[in-house]
């Protein structure tokens, strides 16, 4: 069903070029995530980390982002809804972009936490972006090929990102505690500063094309097509959590927060298992009694786990490597679903546009709950495992969590969206304007129709009824006219003309007002509140 049929309605279909300038701006951020995962293991033991604490710390370096981002993910979707979706995803890019410097340039393992934190609270593009594209698409028809696009995006930056990452870090070959020559490189004082440099670059890159082509109202609950017409509203005040949050609402954050959990641990701890040493596998070792109980990994470097990461990595590969990688692009096809379809439900769970700049901002941080845990348990189960001898620990952990997570999405209800309700409000807009200009054709009313108050039998006095004919007419003339009031809802509409409407005698301040010969046609609603 399109709606281009309707007077003034939009077509429904997708605004490609301002998607694909959105898809731009975010492709940078993807592939400076994900570059760290390759080399992170080896970064974290150049720090001077124990080996056997290598996971622990890693996980808790990395879960220091998401945290530090469920602090200020509200607060940047607040800023959006206030000033703009572009200026603060602009804004958002340029404090990523340069904490990923920052990152590259870590020489201590304090550092290294404090800057990622930093990252963290930088970031607030996600929940932003997200709102964005519901307001671009609010048809829920529309919505699985709208949403899919970002997921999309990060699967391809998250193919090149483990690429760039593992090829391009440490490029002097500097093992862990290794003496620095008398006059080192950039790069060999700062092993990891290479890819992070080449994700600046990348960084200027979307700040430049979301400059110059990105296009958004400053901060509305419509389209750019309604955006760009509607006259100008009171500003509405911010919305209350109590609006915010409804029951499916916080179903829907609950399932995303389990599945943000489980994809970033997972995401993180494949590496660290890829670079763990590989286990003596002799028969007198009691440590090694596959399947279920082994303590060793892969014993593979930053380069070769970026490369398996990479669909470029399939070829050369081993056997246990390739089983490995059918196992990873498994995981990533499912999750490709199953984000998308957690942000439609919870896009669509919203009571209206004007609060999903604030719901997403809520969604960022309780997903970022999520995230920051999710390498808190995969780092401190994995560091577990290799002392007790059962690698295995942390899988077992995670496919639970995965479970956990399917519960609470057989109570979730698929909400209608906001397509049909932004249709509604234009019909009755231009309902309204074909009746004032049917009423203007026929002339205004004469002041007898006019008269808003009435006069009771019970107050006329016999003197009064013995006034002059032309003194009343004159009194009716000067009665105040109707005013329209602004519609309460979800949706403000704008300010309408006023209209004049008869009250029949004897009901002046009721709450009942009917429709009586006199009114000529004219509606009947509430008295003293009218809205056409």
């Amino acid at each position: 069903m399109m709606a281009a049929s309707n007077k003034g309605q939009p077509e429904r279909r997708l605004p490609v070029q301002q998607m694909c300038v959105l898809a731009l701006c975010r492709m940078s951020e993807p592939i400076a995530f994900t570059s760290v995962f390759p080399y992170l293991p080896e970064m974290i033991e150049s720090l001077g980390i124990p080996q056997t604490d290598v996971a622990w710390w890693a996980g808790f370096t990395v879960g220091m982002f998401p945290l530090a981002q469920f602090l200020t993910a509200v607060s940047w979707g607040r800023a959006s809804d206030r000033y703009g979706r572009k200026p603060i995803i602009l804004l958002s890019l340029t404090c990523t972009m340069m904490t990923s410097l920052l990152w590259g340039f870590s020489n201590s393992l304090g550092m290294a936490i404090a800057v990622r934190a930093l990252a963290g609270a930088a970031n607030g593009t996600v929940g932003i972006i997200r709102t964005a594209v519901a307001e671009m698409v609010p048809w829920k028809e529309l919505q699985p090929r709208a949403f899919s696009v970002m997921p999309l995006v990060w699967n391809i930056g998250s193919i090149f990102g483990p690429t760039l990452g593992g090829a391009l870090a440490n490029p002097y070959h500097v093992e862990p505690g290794q003496p620095l020559s008398n006059n080192p490189a950039i790069f060999e004082r700062f092993p990891y500063a290479l890819p992070n440099m080449l994700a600046v670059i990348l960084f200027l890159v979307g700040i430049a094309i979301g400059t110059l082509f990105l296009e958004f109202a400053p901060s509305s609950g419509s389209d750019e097509e309604s955006g760009a017409q509607a006259t100008p509203k009171p500003a509405l005040p911010p919305p209350s959590f109590r609006e915010v949050l409804n029951r499916q609402t916080i179903i829907n954050l609950v399932v995303y927060t389990l599945l943000a959990l489980h994809n970033i641990a997972f995401d993180q701890l494949i590496p660290i298992f890829m670079h763990h040493p590989v286990q003596d596998h002799s028969a007198s070792n009691p440590d090694f009694q596959p399947p279920l109980k082994f303590a060793g990994g892969f014993g593979l470097d930053s380069g070769r786990i970026g490369f398996i990461f990479s669909i470029y990595g399939i070829s050369g590969m081993t056997t246990q490597e390739a089983a490995i990688f059918v196992l990873m692009v498994v995981k990533g096809f499912f999750s490709t679903f199953a984000f998308p379809c957690s942000t439609i439900l919870l896009t669509n769970s919203a009571s209206s546009l004007r609060i999903l700049g604030t719901l997403n901002g809520i969604a960022t941080s309780v997903g970022a709950i999520g995230r920051a845990i999710g390498p808190a348990i995969g780092g401190s189960t994995f560091t577990y495992g290799v002392k007790i001898g059962y690698v295995i620990l942390p899988w077992w952990v995670l496919s639970s969590i995965a479970a956990l997570a399917a519960i609470p999405s057989f109570w979730v209800v698929e909400g209608e969206g906001f397509g049909g309700d932004t249709d509604n409000v234009e019909d009755d807009e231009d309902s309204i304007v074909e009746e004032d200009e049917q009423e203007a054709d026929y002339g205004s009313p004469g002041p007898l129709l006019s008269r808003t108050d009435t006069i009771s039998s019970d107050v006329i006095s016999e003197d009064e009824r013995e006034y002059d004919s032309d003194d009343t007419a004159r009194d009716i003339a000067r009665s105040p006219q109707i005013r329209s009031r602004r519609v309460s809802g979800s949706h403000s509409l704008s300010r309408r003309p006023s209209r004049k409407m008869s009250a029949p005698i004897g009901m002046e301040n009721r709450t009942i007002s009917r429709r009586y010969s006199s009114n000529l046609g004219q509606s009947f609603g509430s008295a003293g509140s009218y809205n056409p």
